[in-house]
């Protein structure tokens, strides 16, 4: 809190009367730094049919659009969430596992519409960016060196891509 203070300028006292608690002020924080953040990132999805479409434009958000100040909520909260604030970890790793879910669900839209080849997994998502990222702190500094999201924009329409002979598989 005392970092709030000097940043803010306001009294300790006045955090309280609005906060009962610290934990409560890092959760109001993440889930408002959340919801921009993925706000940004979904922009324009529900205007385009193709799942494929779909998740070009989920990349070209994330790396053309300005991140959170401070960075990546998920990053920056999953290593806060360490520290002991059991709460928070839970709604970082809800957070993360909903945007996991919804890549998912639009791979498996794209694979039943015939748009995604059926060979894919659906839950690639936990290898991309914030969770690379995150796991990258918590357990693996190597793989977070790895992603590069200027990288995976160029490599993910050609890995998604159908193969020509999907309709005469046996």
């Amino acid at each position: 809190m005392g970092d709030i203070v000097a940043a803010s300028g306001l009294e300790k006292g006045t955090l309280y009367g609005h906060f009962s608690t610290k934990e409560e002020l890092a959760l109001l924080a993440f889930d408002y730094a959340w919801k921009d953040t993925s706000d940004k990132r979904l922009r324009n999805i529900d205007t385009v049919s193709n799942a494929v479409e779909k998740l070009k434009l989920h990349i070209d958000n994330y790396v053309n659009t300005p991140s959170f100040p401070g960075g990546c909520p998920l990053l920056n909260f999953a290593v806060d969430a360490d520290d002991g604030n059991l709460a928070l970890r839970t709604r970082v790793r809800k957070a993360l596992r909903c945007w996991e879910d919804l890549l998912a669900k639009i791979v498996e839209d794209g694979q039943s519409a015939g748009e995604i080849d059926p060979d894919i997994d659906p839950h690639f998502a936990r290898g991309v960016p914030d969770r690379g990222s995150v796991r990258g702190l918590a357990n693996n500094q190597r793989r977070q060196r790895r992603f590069h999201p200027r990288k995976w924009q160029a490599r993910a329409p050609k890995y998604f891509s159908q193969p020509n002979n999907l309709n005469h598989r046996e």
